[in-house]
């Protein structure tokens, strides 16, 4: 980083305005804050947390196939709730860890809702693909919607 800043400013003193545009902070940032926040419906903290996944780096083909494959964890566990398996044979069935089966039961979306929200991760996968969206711009509107 301060390689990156003495280039840019090769005569006079950096500033901090140099400083804020040039250097990325290092975050401790966990793809899974993200999701939970998505999961939660705090649009505004899932707004955050994407624009720091970003910034400093984060694939956002890698972030969409994350959040597909919550999404798609949770519609089994709700399915398998649905039919009235136990939280264990639930992790047996969907092979899935507890912690992640106890984290889908709490869960305030519906299995109509998870359909609907994986759709729309499908639409972007797909529009991304065949050129047609752009994938940052999608994820920024789903992480609002």
């Amino acid at each position: 980083e301060i390689e990156k800043l003495c280039v840019y400013r090769s005569e006079g003193s950096i500033t901090i305005a140099d400083i804020k545009l040039l250097v990325v902070p290092t975050v401790d940032l966990n793809i899974f804050d993200l999701i939970d926040a998505i999961g939660a419906r705090n649009n505004k903290k899932a707004f955050e947390l994407l624009y720091c996944e970003l910034k400093t780096g984060r694939d956002p083909y890698y972030i969409l196939t994350m959040i597909i494959y919550q999404f798609r964890n949770l519609l089994m566990v709700k399915d398998l709730q649905k039919q009235k398996y136990s939280e264990s044979a639930i992790a047996q069935k969907a092979k899935l860890h507890p912690f992640v089966i106890k984290k889908a039961f709490k869960s305030t979306f519906n299995s109509e809702e998870i359909i609907k929200i994986y759709g729309n991760l499908l639409a972007i996968d797909t529009g991304f693909k065949i050129g047609r969206i752009s994938l940052e711009d999608s994820l920024y509107g789903f992480s609002l919607s």
